[in-house]
């Protein structure tokens, strides 16, 4: 039975040479809400497409159950999601039937060689044709890679970085210890 990560491992092999831009287990900003994508893709016109994995038939109905806001704005189109958005999952977990319009379905199937590969089931409809702003989109991106860096590198007590660049309230960094060879270590890392 294969796992989250053998979706992600094949779908990584299957756009590597259609996409541009591939991120996976990305916080995505919805209007109002953050939500991490499983897989996203930014495709050569320049539109993201999401695809939510599910694993069984549980997670896909607890997904409208936990995540209410998220599939209204899908339903509603709303400018903020992204273009497209996908349910993918292997074979009998969702029924097409049951893919709300708003959403596409990939299905992973099995080969003869024990892999899988990616196969369409329902083409999910272009939600509006607003191309999101690489600088909101990669926006997230920047603020938790400033923030880990800022983490490793930083002496001083630390100031977190907000998405929109403006600065958070002091953090206290862990205390500083001397190891037996004179080294520092904050022990964050183990470094």
């Amino acid at each position: 039975m294969a796992k989250e990560f053998d979706m992600l491992r094949i779908m990584w092999r299957h756009f590597t040479k259609k996409s541009k831009y591939m991120f996976t287990n990305i916080f995505f900003f919805y209007e109002g809400i953050s939500v991490e994508a499983d897989f996203m893709i930014i495709d050569d016109d320049g539109y993201c497409n999401e695809y939510e994995i599910k694993c069984d038939k549980k997670d896909f109905v607890e997904e409208f159950k936990s995540k209410p806001d998220k599939h209204n704005l899908l339903r509603d189109h709303h400018y903020s999601c992204p273009n497209r958005y996908y349910f993918a999952a292997l074979p009998g977990i969702i029924d097409k039937e049951t893919v709300p319009e708003y959403a596409g379905f990939v299905e992973f199937e099995p080969t003869t060689g024990g892999d899988y590969r990616m196969r369409t089931i329902k083409k999910a409809p272009l939600l509006h044709k607003i191309i999101l702003d690489p600088k909101n989109l990669f926006q997230k991106i920047y603020y938790t890679y400033f923030n880990c860096k800022q983490t490793l590198y930083s002496n001083d007590r630390k100031r977190i970085r907000r998405a929109d660049g403006s600065k958070a309230e002091k953090q206290p960094t862990t205390k500083s210890t001397v190891t037996k060879k004179g080294r520092r270590s904050k022990g964050l890392f183990g470094r």
